[in-house]
């Protein structure tokens, strides 16, 4: 890659290499002799900087063509067009066997039906779970209704178990022996104290004695008395009358139906709560399986969209391949009768006037490149010519050979048909004079009028011509030049050099390179006065290609300058100066280009 710096007087319109075109002038030279001095006329255009590179030309714009294919495998019927055929945007290149395809949207509307039929027996099955889990939950309420129930039960026993304990304790003799019971009981924790206070130092001897014999007797009869209850109890006792011992019988029947029946109610409790317990469980074990079908019912409904959408897809979908654009066929990779894959790639179609071509730009230059900057593309096998494009791609990651870091750089060329239409509104006829820089007011040869919409373009590639007093343009100069851009074809791998513009300046003043001097730091021309004598006058500049400079101040436009001596001599006046064949020239929009035979 390297890096320069050149003038471009072009605005929006590829330059071609063959135009049948004339053009003449007559009047004063612009040349002269030995050890004269040339002018130029101080005159505006642009000036820019640009980076530049080799690179080759590809396709832009490829496309990859693929059958619709909503099944897996299928067999190409035929294919319609081959390699290199010129295709418009809808023909259709090749088919599927519609007989395959109609079976497979079949099998997809086979599917929809079994999946809404799923659907049906899936909601059936979510209202069954719904029901369980309401039955559950009513039967929790009846387990929790059961245990207050036996709740109530446990207590009514208790309360029977106490009045059957108080009847039996009501009896006299009972009565009378459970006091001596009672009593002795007491009495017994008295003696066993005051036992201890016996045996103090302090203690009288005597008190010991007594109250240890004193024990013995209070032992002596709480033990008779615990005999005799429990006599009485059991009906063995020799001291209660018949009467009282049928009465203690069927207290202690009664006593002892109570206390079953409240062992009985405390089981009752606890079988209670264990149903409530198992029912909560059941209720969970509902509402687990209620959510499950649920989510059956769920993947059932997508299933059942997932079946429309792909019913839908296929139905919308072509068993054709048509052409997505206007272009011609690269690639075919099938033919008829051959199976493919869903996916594969059958034919490839590109825009052949599209094309982009790839270059490689320095670490140091990278940074003034940006995407959708201007640039222009020159072909080696095309002299003459150069192209418009615009920057479409910077790479994000760098290619390193040798330790030299590269960035890959894209550029897109502009249409060669969007630019042959652009030609068409080249204009001759209005009566004026041409735009051309230092050009006289008359524009004879043709229809006078004015050639494009800018205020900068030159004849041919020397800056001196466009002050002749005369230019004649052929009347078919319009139609020529969208001729001229259409018989340019570009083939994919031509080598290009690309440039790519990094700094412009646009509608300035420039002055050639030659023509400045410089002392002291300061820049200065030789400019012709009115008189015709020469002031030399400082100025100011700008950006240079070291052809052109460009002037910010000093000078104004139309102002005449000395150029340096030359070594060469020219004729000193030409009354008819003439491009001819193999000369070049410039128009607006691009930059290059010859003239062949003919032409007036």
């Amino acid at each position: 890659m390297k890096r320069k710096i050149t003038i471009a007087l072009i605005l929006a319109l590829l330059v071609i290499m063959v135009m049948t075109a004339t053009l003449s002038g007559c009047g004063s030279s612009e040349s002269t002799s030995t050890g004269q001095n040339q002018t130029y006329t101080v005159q505006r255009g642009n000036i820019s900087e640009d980076i530049t590179a080799a690179g080759n030309l590809a396709l832009s714009t490829v496309e990859d063509l693929t059958f619709d294919l909503f099944y897996q495998k299928g067999t190409v019927a035929s294919v319609n067009v081959a390699v290199g055929d010129t295709v418009t945007k809808g023909d259709v290149l090749a088919s599927l066997d519609t007989s395959e395809w109609n079976d497979q949207i079949q099998a997809l509307e086979d599917a929809l039906t079994a999946a809404q039929r799923d659907v049906t027996t899936k909601q059936r099955a979510l209202i069954t779970a719904q029901r369980q889990v309401a039955n559950a939950e009513q039967a929790i309420t009846t387990a929790q209704n059961q245990v207050t129930a036996k709740q109530l039960a446990l207590r009514q026993a208790q309360l029977n178990l106490e009045t059957a304990q108080y009847n039996l304790a009501a009896i006299a003799d009972i009565k009378d022996q459970q006091d001596i019971i009672d009593r002795d009981t007491n009495l017994l924790e008295f003696i066993e104290t005051k036992l201890l206070e016996s045996v103090s130092p302090s203690a009288n001897p005597l008190d010991f004695q007594f109250w240890t014999n004193e024990k013995a007797r209070v032992t002596a009869e709480l033990a008779a008395a615990q005999k005799e209850l429990r006599d009485i109890l059991a009906g063995n006792s020799i001291n209660v009358s018949t009467t009282v011992a049928l009465q203690v019988v069927s207290l202690q029947l009664a006593l002892d139906t109570a206390q079953m029946n409240l062992d009985n109610a405390m089981q009752a409790i606890d079988t209670a709560s264990t149903a409530v317990t198992n029912a909560q469980q059941d209720l969970v074990f509902a509402e687990q399986d209620a959510a499950n079908a649920q989510d059956n019912v769920d993947a059932a409904n997508k299933a059942v969209t997932d079946a429309q959408q792909n019913l839908a897809e296929a139905k919308a979908a072509s068993p054709d391949i048509t052409a997505p654009i206007d272009g011609f066929v690269t690639k075919i990779n099938a033919a008829g009768g051959d199976q493919v894959l869903s996916g594969a790639v059958i034919i490839e179609v590109a825009d052949p006037d599209k094309f982009q071509a790839d270059i490689l730009v320095s670490e140091m230059d990278i940074t003034q490149v940006a995407v959708g900057g201007d640039a222009t593309v020159s072909l080696d096998a095309i002299s003459g010519i150069t192209i418009p494009a615009k920057v479409t791609r910077i790479s994000p990651t760098a290619t390193i050979q040798s330790g030299v870091v590269n960035y890959s750089v894209t550029v897109e060329l502009e249409s060669l048909t969007a630019l042959a239409a652009a030609a068409d509104n080249i204009t001759i006829g209005s009566g004026t004079r041409p735009s051309f820089p230092g050009a006289s007011d008359n524009f004879t040869g043709g229809s006078p009028g004015m050639i494009g919409n800018t205020d900068n373009a030159t004849i041919g590639n020397f800056p001196n011509f466009p002050g002749s007093d005369n230019v004649t343009v052929n009347n078919n100069f319009q139609s020529m030049i969208a001729a001229a851009v259409s018989s340019v074809e570009l083939r994919q791998g031509m080598s290009a050099t690309v440039s790519v513009i990094v700094q412009q300046s646009v509608n300035v003043l420039m002055v050639p390179y030659s023509a400045i001097t410089t002392e002291n730091g300061k820049s200065y021309v030789q400019v012709i006065t009115d008189t015709g004598a020469t002031e030399k006058r400082e100025i100011q500049t700008g950006v240079t290609n070291y052809s052109y400079t460009e002037v910010t101040s000093g000078l104004s436009e139309g102002e005449k300058i000395s150029l340096a001596q030359t070594a060469s001599s020219s004729s000193s006046s030409q009354s008819n100066s003439t491009f001819r064949q193999g000369q070049s020239f410039i128009i607006p929009g691009g930059n290059g280009g010859s003239f062949p035979q003919g032409g007036q």
